[in-house]
């Protein structure tokens, strides 16, 4: 294990993605181990060094409608904040942090994201089923609703069902009280 990185970010120790075999772990700017090398790949997710995505693909196989048994594998990821997994386990294929507010974690279909959720920065959940889409609006986006307070953001969530029926839902998040 051989880094070369000195110094801290905003007074935080770094995190450094590392690897031991084929498996990725984090450890500080001093080489000590911070979270085990469990993971097939560990990426930042911000520029702050604290977030991070982490990636294991999962061997499975299964068997089409013709009885062939053929391999599925899937991906399963997470979210590691400093030394800690706060989202573990998901289908996402990416995650987004939002103005240091929102986590958001979104599966990719033909190159372009979709069924989304939303987490709080501890990794909770925000709603009760996958979106279809997110739109994170502040007060530039919303001008023309007139004189708005610039310390919400309006969090709009559109659902789309299996059978065609939408939902729509709009949420308001105060800053001042996150």
């Amino acid at each position: 294990l051989s880094l070369t990185m000195v110094g801290s970010l905003n007074g935080q120790d770094l995190r450094i993605p590392f690897r031991i075999g084929d498996k990725f772990g984090l450890s500080n700017e001093k080489g000590k181990m911070i979270v085990d090398a469990d993971y097939d790949q560990i990426a930042f997710i911000d520029r702050s060094f604290r977030y991070f995505q982490y990636s294991n693909v999962v061997k499975d196989s299964i068997q089409d409608i013709y009885g062939k048994w053929r391999e599925d594998n899937k991906v399963s990821t997470g979210v590691i904040f400093q030394d800690e997994v706060i989202i573990e386990n998901t289908p996402f294929k990416h995650f987004q942090l939002y103005k240091g507010l929102f986590l958001t974690g979104s599966l990719y279909n033909n190159q372009r994201p979709e069924d989304f959720m939303l987490y709080n920065l501890e990794g909770e959940a925000l709603l009760d089923e996958i979106a279809s889409h997110i739109y994170i609006n502040d007060k530039k986006d919303i001008g023309s609703l007139g004189s708005v307070d610039p310390n919400l953001l309006f969090v709009s969530i559109f659902h789309q069902g299996k059978r065609k029926e939408r939902k729509f839902s709009l949420g308001v998040y105060d800053l001042r009280t996150q």
